[in-house]
């Protein structure tokens, strides 16, 4: 078993990656879906584009963020699952007593390798890719895979439940994708 850092930058590669993440940040922003999140960036200081659903961060903010969030994730887990790390060493690797991860997470597109095109996700392309993480050991639940484009999305949720239900039996969940839904 191999067990260590694997550095891909150095210290200095991490700053210059750092500072062009806060220049993006604060030059070219974000796009954000969600009236309340863009009222709440506002409240907190940065430049809101209501209507284009934008905000702008200040380096400052960013920073704030970062320093207070630095310490609260001291467990390494899967969304689902248990928390399978005790602890952050520090300066090391958390390893995992088992090696497990969740499967699955709503993409609303399928790149279809052989005729290089993107494409929507049909319920058949859920039921296999269902059967994909039921068969794979490592994954201790599993998740609806796809938004699938042949169905109402009124009713897309149910259908991907159903079929969670029928294909596998490790546990997981299916998020809406369709504000239609959550009526």
């Amino acid at each position: 078993m191999l067990k260590g850092k694997l550095r891909a930058i150095d210290r200095r590669q991490m700053h210059r990656l750092h500072e062009a993440v806060m220049d993006v940040l604060q030059k070219t922003g974000l796009w954000i879906r969600g009236p309340k999140l863009l009222e709440a960036l506002a409240e907190a200081g940065c430049k809101v584009d209501f209507q284009n659903q934008r905000a702008w961060f200040k380096p400052d903010l960013v920073e704030k963020q970062i320093a207070s969030q630095r310490d609260r994730y001291r467990m390494v887990r899967s969304s689902l699952w248990y928390p399978f790390c005790r602890e952050m060493p520090r300066r090391d690797v958390a390893w995992p007593d088992e090696f497990c991860v969740d499967f699955g997470f709503g993409a609303p597109w399928i790149y279809d390798y052989p005729s290089g095109e993107y494409r929507r996700p049909t319920m058949q392309d859920q039921v296999r890719m269902i059967k994909l993480g039921n068969a794979l050991s490592e994954v201790k639940a599993v998740n609806a895979p796809f938004v699938c484009g042949d169905v109402d999305p009124r009713i897309e949720t149910i259908e991907s439940s159903r079929l969670l239900l029928l294909n596998t039996r490790k546990p997981g969940w299916v998020g809406t994708s369709s504000g239609a839904e959550v009526k």
